[in-house]
This record gives C-alpha cells, sequence and structure tokens, in this order.
C-alpha cells in the first residue's frame, strides 16, 4: 500500500512508516530545501558528505548518531525512478540506517535527494 508523506515546512518530519530513531531497521526523515525554514537546505547546496555525522534526538531526548554512507545523486521527480528509489530505501531492513529525503536544486524541486547513513552511536 502506498502511503502520501507531508512534508512540513518548518521542520524534518519523520515518516511514521519507518523505524523509530536507533531502532532496527530503516529511520526515513524528509524536509525541505527551499519553503519555510528550509532545514534541509543543506542536502540540495551539496553540504552532505560521506563520513559527516547526523544527529537525532528521539522524543524521549535520546540522542543518536548516524554516519553518512552515501549520497546519491539527485533524481527527476518525472519517471519512477525518484519513487523506485525512495522505495527501495524505505523498505530496506537490516542495519539500522537513517535515510533523509529531500527535493533538489535548492530553489525548487525537480529532482528528489537521498542521503543514507549507518548509526554508529547512542
Amino acid at each position: 500500500q502506498d502511503v502520501e508523506w507531508v512534508l512540513p515546512t518548518d521542520a524534518a518530519g519523520w515518516h511514521v512508516n519507518s523505524a523509530p530513531a536507533g531502532g532496527p531497521g530503516n529511520t526515513v526523515i524528509s524536509g525541505s530545501q527551499f519553503e519555510g525554514s528550509a532545514v534541509f537546505a543543506p542536502l540540495a547546496l551539496g553540504d552532505a558528505a560521506v563520513g559527516q555525522e547526523v544527529i537525532i534526538t528521539d522524543s524521549a531526548g535520546v540522542t543518536f548518531t548516524y554516519q553518512i554512507t552515501q549520497v546519491l545523486e539527485p533524481l527527476p521527480l518525472s519517471g519512477s525512478g525518484a519513487d523506485a528509489t525512495a522505495r527501495a530505501l524505505v523498505e530496506q531492513a537490516g542495519a539500522t540506517r537513517l535515510t533523509l529525503i529531500s527535493g533538489w536544486p535548492a530553489f525548487t524541486t525537480t529532482h528528489r535527494q537521498f542521503v543514507v547513513a549507518e548509526l554508529v552511536g547512542e
């Protein structure tokens, strides 16, 4: 069953059908790169790089550190590439990972940007 995600404009949003932060599986968080607070503007500007750390704090105040392992090339929204990649990344089981999703480029949304990170500590 497909789920339509609501993208917040002033915060990053956790996908409720993904793993909780630090939990087994894939935690998926989306954010806008140009609307509202543009919390994921750094992704669209190319500032995310393999080896960088991403720190996530859950609702209980527990902090999890992830390390970026992949920054995928932006995929056009038209066609099935971005949707297929999003579905594949969200549905990945196994490793405790984090997937960040945003639009691209920084001033509009013609593509989807994906960043993947692995849990390295709590």
